[in-house]
Formats: C-alpha cells, structure tokens, sequence
C-alpha cells in the first residue's frame, strides 16, 4: 500500500497565547531538536469562516455556543504562526511522536517535559500550540489555513525564498516576534492582579474591617485566594449596586460564578480601570477550562 503523502509532514499552528508569553521561539526549536524540520512557515491571521471548516464536528458536537466564541476570540487576540514540519528522524509515526511533545490538551494533565507543560500552558484553551493528529488532518487543516492556493496537491508545500516562508526566512520572523516584553502572568498572577486593581478602584467604598482583609491577604499573596474574593466583596458598602461587587466574587474557574465578556468590560469600564487584554483571555478561558494554579513555570534559554 503507497504511503500517505503527508505521513511524514505535520500541520501545526503556534497560538497567540503562546507568541504573547514569547515562547513560540522555544516551541520551535524543541520540535527541531526533536528531529522536526521546518519546511514551512507563515505568520497569519484566522477568520471566523476557517474556524468553522476546522471545528466543524465539535462545534455540533461537543462545544456549546459559549465555548466556540472562546474560540474564536483566542484567535482574534492576534496572529499565529502556521507551520509545516518534516519528520526527519526516521522514528515510525509523525503524527504520534508531535502529540507527545506537546503534551495533553489541558496542561494540567501534562507530562513534564511536555511543551504545555513546560512553557506555560494556562488552561485547555490558551495551550499554545495546535498539531494535527493524523496524515489527512493534516492536508485538511493546511488547506483550510493556508489556502489550497498554497497547498494546490496531495504533496506537502515547502516554503520558498520569495515568500519568506522557508526556514531561512523563518527564523528571522520568530526573532521579530520576540519583541516586546514577554507576558509572564498564569492564572493566579492575573487574578491577584484583577483583584488588586479593582481595591485600590474602589478603596474609599469598602467599609474598614474589608480595608484590614484587603491588607492582610495582600500582604500574604493570597488576593488569588478562592475564597478571599466573595468576602472582601461582601465589605463593600452599597454592597450588590457596586460594580466591584461582581468583578471582586467572581472566581472564574468551572463551577464558581464568573461574568460574562460583555460585564466584565461594562463593571471595568464603570472603575476607570485601563483595559487588560491578556488578563481578560486568561479570566473568561478559565472560566469555562479549569486553569493550571500555583506553579512556577519551566522556561529554557535555548533557541
């Protein structure tokens, strides 16, 4: 029996949590180390039409509508790198070996050692990066995101000088995303810092015994605390009418009460708080996706 044109070649995309914590430099280089060449690279953005070809059966199967929008904010966040990688190590099973580098979908079930693991995956939605999982998902996926215009056959594209999508080229892209300061924040970061902001906002309005919790909890980190939110939300004095009130309980996690994208900008906005893209992501994902909590992060200096 021939074998499958792309069995080989693996489709993969680098997300944009993943290039906002600066780590899609990392991703790359532990494929290659692995025995992945690049063979194509593109930095792109993803409409909305490409994600329904690609989540086509989970959006009718197994995701609700809150879930895709997640989805598809996620991608609007910012532009991914879509690649092309060639097994080159002579091991049995491309698709098999990417999906053990990567590590499990939820990266709190991930191996250590694993790139989601290891590089600050946040929950099962900001997991940086996406593979293929077979030879056909692979074609299919390519198509989808780069265009049969690109794909054209049945045979993998390789990139080319004029594009700037050849590995040459490709190393110089992955070093100018690099720029700019990397986000370091996990779940537990962000939500310290949610809280934070939204106390000092609404600091003339908590009754004296909050103002001594706020202290106290801050001064032993634990403002990302679940149960510190709803009580210090409970010393606000005009109480529910607050708009801290909401921002202050909300645990967002699975199972504990948690806003809605469109009120958590409006109880933001009413605290003249500065718009936080990243702890927004990371707030509305792990309210629907357990987030990984309380975990120094793994990070190598090598590229």
């Amino acid at each position: 029996m021939p074998k499958h044109p792309w069995e080989r070649h693996v489709f993969s995309l680098i997300m944009p949590d993943a290039i906002s914590q600066r780590v899609h430099g990392e991703i790359v280089a532990r494929m290659r180390a692995a025995g992945f060449a690049v063979r194509y690279a593109s930095l792109i953005r993803v409409a909305p039409e490409q994600l329904d070809a690609v989540n086509a059966a989970n959006i009718k199967h197994k995701w609700d509508t809150y879930h895709y929008r997640l989805l598809d904010r996620l991608f609007r966040y910012g532009p991914v790198v879509a690649l092309i990688y060639e097994d080159v190590s002579g091991d049995a099973d491309a698709h098999a070996r990417v999906k053990r580098l990567k590590g499990a979908t939820d990266p709190r079930m991930a191996a250590t050692g694993t790139i989601r693991r290891d590089l600050g995956g946040v929950n099962a939605m900001l997991a940086l990066m996406h593979a293929a999982d077979t030879p056909d998902r692979s074609r299919r996926e390519a198509g989808w995101f780069l265009g049969e215009s690109v794909v054209g056959g049945e045979s993998p594209p390789h990139g080319a000088a004029p594009t700037g999508t050849d590995w040459s080229h490709a190393r110089t892209l992955l070093a100018l995303l690099e720029h700019g300061a990397p986000e370091r924040r996990g779940f537990d970061e962000v939500l310290h810092g949610h809280r934070a902001a939204v106390l000092a906002a609404a600091w003339p309005d908590l009754s004296p015994p909050g103002r001594a919790l706020a202290a106290t909890a801050l001064d032993q980190g634990g403002l990302a605390d679940d149960a510190i939110g709803p009580k210090l939300a409970e010393t606000l004095r005009q109480g529910g009418t607050h708009p801290g009130y909401d921002l202050l309980r909300a645990g967002w996690q699975p199972g504990q009460f948690s806003l809605t994208e469109r009120d958590l900008r409006r109880c933001v906005a009413a605290l003249e708080l500065p718009p936080d893209p990243w702890a927004e992501m990371v707030l509305l994902t792990s309210a629907a996706f357990a987030p990984r909590r309380n975990e120094r992060t793994v990070r190598s200096d090598a590229r």
